[in-house]
């Protein structure tokens, strides 16, 4: 060791007991003969330093690293994420048969079986509507969904009855949906869909109510943004009838339509 270096002819300054890991740069003390050459109450003195320090080092770690978490926690997106404001849930429950959470990356194939279920329906109706689930395309955008924590599972008995996404920020497609529009303003709907076995029972609308009564929008939003296809004629009655009001048709066939937040 480095302290036997030390004979007890030479003067011992304290940082000569000191060595250094030479994998994390920390400091440490050498316990050996050349420790005791010093007076009890410096020894001591030279160790609770050097706790304080390590403990002070410590500290400043763990401050730094909660900063990172906090900025995360609030909307930061990971590369390939959209970042949103949060929405906080009032009331789970929904037409007193139904609980509404937060899909999680262990709901995706059931997530899946329902836009493949429905897409397969609707081109059974001769629509072409959610075509891109067929032909295996749009199973990012479900995971992107589940990760930013903006997509809501419909559950009965822990069945999956139906599914919306709701979020707070744009994504590629309202951009190019609502480019005339101003989009800061608006919380943007996507992906509503019922589960065939619990269709014809008003779940539809039943999820509309609940995402305007029980969900709780960041303060500055003012609409409830959403688009289908035009071609659609008893889905785009649907949303008419559940006071979304028609404001215009995109460039390539999809009806636009918005609700006003503070007038639900």
């Amino acid at each position: 060791m480095l302290g036997t270096l030390v004979s007890k002819s030479d003067q011992i300054h304290p940082t000569s007991l000191l060595g250094t890991d030479l994998h994390t740069s920390t400091p440490f003390i050498l316990l050996d003969e050349a420790a005791m050459l010093l007076s009890p109450l410096l020894f001591l003195g030279l160790v609770s330093g050097m706790k304080t320090a390590r403990s002070a080092r410590i500290q400043r770690r763990i401050k730094k690293s909660s900063t990172k978490l906090r900025f995360h926690s609030v909307g930061k997106p990971c590369k390939g994420e959209i970042a949103t404001e949060r929405i906080s849930i009032k009331n789970p429950f929904l037409m007193n048969h139904f609980l509404v959470s937060k899909a999680e990356e262990r709901h995706y194939e059931d997530l899946m079986e329902l836009f493949l279920e429905t897409a397969s329906w609707l081109q059974s109706k001769g629509l072409s509507q959610w075509r891109h689930f067929l032909e295996g395309y749009g199973r990012d955008d479900v995971m992107q969904g589940i990760k930013s924590e903006t997509t809501y599972i419909i559950t009965k008995d822990d069945v999956l009855a139906g599914t919306v996404t709701i979020s707070t920020s744009p994504d590629d497609w309202d951009k190019h949906i609502w480019k005339q529009s101003t989009l800061p303003d608006s919380v943007f709907v996507h992906r509503l869909a019922v589960k065939r076995t619990f269709s014809g029972h008003g779940l539809g609308g039943g999820v509309l109510r609940w995402m305007e009564r029980e969900l709780t929008f960041p303060s500055d939003k003012r609409y409830l943004r959403l688009d289908c296809v035009a071609n659609n004629n008893k889905l785009n009655e649907f949303y008419v009838q559940n006071g979304y009001a028609y404001v215009g048709s995109s460039e390539d066939g999809h009806s636009k339509y918005q609700k006003d937040i503070h007038v639900i």
